[in-house]
């Protein structure tokens, strides 16, 4: 797990390669010798005019499946190649390999200076893929976890840091994959539970039990996060949301035999979530109501008085 980074304000610098939002983006921390790219699949087309794309370094490629419209996310690595191309002729051959026709966008993580070695790029592939995987929020498309390659305890506290630095970068560019859904889990708090499940509890959880459903949730930038342990209905009345039969089959393999969700699943908004579990129509800022009694829209509505 990588290291935590202070939670003090941090500037980061989003330079625009091409001149246009929708093209390339360097993304770049003051004091970090690391750099973040975000390369748009038409754009890896387009050349080898930056030397620091034609670097050593760990890509992610990112897209939808065509069938399910998940969000998709691949881990690889580029070591020095004799073409001298780098991490950006890796990304050019994938262009090549159909079974990763579905990637639109690419990330790439290197240094200025050039400075990651074999086993460095080894380390950082196998991390930043089993982060990916333990969030949850794409699916991974690494059949095999990468070879982690062995290193000292000075170069792994090293990587550590260096990684959540790139995890920073990345989130920045609007890629969430290594940030938890529920992000109060590495914080020390009094525990609630659902049918006997202890999850992490404070202020900020939402509860809902109604029509057979009974669930703990989580409001989060991305929407509203139904938590491992909550128990759907498994019965849809006649007026449910066709969403409902989406989210259902989509995360059919997160729903457990007794109907209990196996993992954090995030959605859209609190409504989607109450959908969701209720299998019917819901408002779900009136649906979701707090350790105090108090409704989603009841203390929305509060913070604006105030």
């Amino acid at each position: 797990m990588s290291v935590a980074l202070s939670l003090a304000p941090k500037t980061i610098q989003l330079f625009l390669m091409d001149g246009t939002s929708t093209g390339r983006i360097k993304c770049s921390l003051q004091n970090w010798i690391g750099l973040v790219f975000s390369v748009p699949r038409d754009a890896a087309l387009k050349g080898t005019d930056r030397a620091d794309l034609r670097h050593s370094g760990v890509y992610i490629l990112f897209g939808n499946d065509p069938d399910s419209g998940d969000a998709v996310a691949y881990v690889g690595l580029a070591n020095a190649r004799k073409n001298g191309l780098g991490v950006l002729g890796r990304i050019k051959e994938h262009i090549r390999d159909e079974t990763k026709g579905y990637f639109t966008h690419a990330i790439v993580i290197t240094t200025s200076n050039n400075s990651l070695g074999a086993t460095e790029i080894s380390y950082l592939e196998n991390a930043l893929c089993n982060k990916a995987r333990e969030v949850g929020r794409v699916n991974v498309d690494n059949g095999d976890t990468p070879l982690r390659g062995t290193i000292s305890e000075e170069k792994e506290a090293e990587l550590q840091e260096f990684i959540s630095y790139a995890e920073l970068a990345i989130g920045a560019l609007g890629y969430r994959l290594f940030e938890p859904l529920d992000n109060r889990q590495n914080s020390p708090t009094p525990s609630a539970q659902i049918d006997g499940k202890e999850r992490a509890d404070d202020d900020s959880a939402f509860f809902l039990e109604a029509r057979g459903a009974k669930g703990q949730g989580l409001s989060n930038a991305d929407g509203f996060v139904v938590l491992s342990g909550s128990k759907l209905r498994t019965e849809l009345t006649a007026s449910c949301p066709e969403s409902v039969y989406r989210d259902r089959a989509r995360h059919a393999e997160q729903i457990g035999s007794d109907n209990e969700i196996l993992r954090d699943l995030q959605f859209p908004s609190p409504s989607a979530a109450a959908q969701f579990l209720m299998g019917a129509s819901a408002n779900g800022r009136t649906a979701w109501v707090s350790a105090a009694g108090a409704t989603l829209k009841d203390l929305e509505e509060q913070s604006l008085d105030e």
